[in-house]
């Protein structure tokens, strides 16, 4: 008989307690508008909320985070994370050749590459690329040692202070 009351009393403390917890404010209920009132898409995920961000330089960004990064911005080169020892295969340049202490990178642009506007990708553009993520340190999130990074002709040369 004893068992039975102190099941009951445990019994009646939890559904009391979930009631109250039912009952209290949401921590979510702040976040649904911006400044002038704009909304955002917010996808529940197990490893956290994610926000409609697709910039191709946070890891953080749900391009990203959901694997379609690569889908809306094409990289030099495709590589794969779960063989990272494979050779990285082609995209929008044509190879990548390292020196033996990686600290020199030359990076061959492909010919035929085209912006989403039609005009042609140019190893200029891609140096700006990489001097835009060297002089701004929150684009460069991987702490990457950019050095010197130059451009001549479809070839773009970009060296490193230290071996990655």
């Amino acid at each position: 008989m004893q068992r039975r009351k102190l099941f009951a009393v445990a019994l009646a403390g939890v559904l009391a307690s979930g009631g109250l917890a039912a009952c209290g404010d949401s921590p979510n209920e702040g976040n649904k508008k911006a400044a002038g009132g704009a909304t955002f898409l917010t996808v529940g995920m197990p490893n956290g909320p994610q926000t409609e961000n697709h910039n191709p330089f946070l890891t953080t960004s749900a391009g990203a985070q959901l694997g379609y990064r690569w889908m809306l911005y094409e990289p030099l080169m495709m590589w794969n994370p779960v063989k990272p020892a494979e050779p990285s295969r082609p995209w929008l340049a044509t190879g990548v050749e390292w020196t033996p202490d990686f600290k020199k990178a030359t990076i061959t642009v492909r010919d035929n590459a085209k912006w989403s506007d039609g005009k042609p990708l140019t190893a200029d553009d891609v140096a700006y690329t990489f001097n835009l993520i060297k002089k701004t340190e929150a684009l460069n999130l991987a702490a990457t040692p950019y050095g010197e990074i130059t451009a001549s002709g479809n070839t773009v040369t970009a060296t490193f202070t230290s071996s990655m």
